[in-house]
């Protein structure tokens, strides 16, 4: 599987996404994907839209008090279920398309994945620090 098709990959799971910012992200071994995932408003898809945005609401810029948001990132569910899949992730590559947050960025670190590849910027790309420290490298690619 080529980059490109691994970004339209991404993009489609992004815009299956029920949260306002869409995000789409995949775990690639030995050129394959080996897990994908998206972010989601939990438990109730619709709970957002009855209740209003919480982020929006407060003002919060994406990825700060993330236990205020009833979504879950994109990059911590592919985590999730590579886990109740079975799926190991050490050394693998994400793509995800925008820049993790910082909470993201150290669970990714946690499991031991390769480098992550994004297509957008986010946040100031806060993460970084975590990243550098553990040498993932990062890229943003533009396709």
């Amino acid at each position: 599987m080529n980059q490109r098709e691994i970004v339209n990959t991404i993009r489609k799971l992004a815009a299956q996404s029920t949260c306002w910012l869409g995000v789409g992200c995949v775990a690639v071994k030995d050129g394959r994907i080996v897990v994908e995932a998206y972010n989601k408003v939990l438990p109730d898809p619709e709970i957002c839209n009855r209740q209003g945005c919480v982020r929006k609401e407060k003002n919060l810029d994406g990825g700060s008090a993330v236990e205020d948001c009833f979504a879950i990132h994109a990059e911590i569910n592919l985590l999730v279920t590579a886990a109740r899949e079975g799926i190991e992730l050490r050394g693998a590559d994400v793509y995800v398309t925008c820049f993790p947050c910082a909470v993201c960025a150290k669970a990714l670190v946690e499991v031991g994945v390769a480098q992550v590849f994004y297509l957008e910027d986010f946040l100031g790309r806060k993460g970084e620090m975590y990243f550098k420290a553990a040498g993932v490298i990062t890229t943003r690619v533009s396709l």
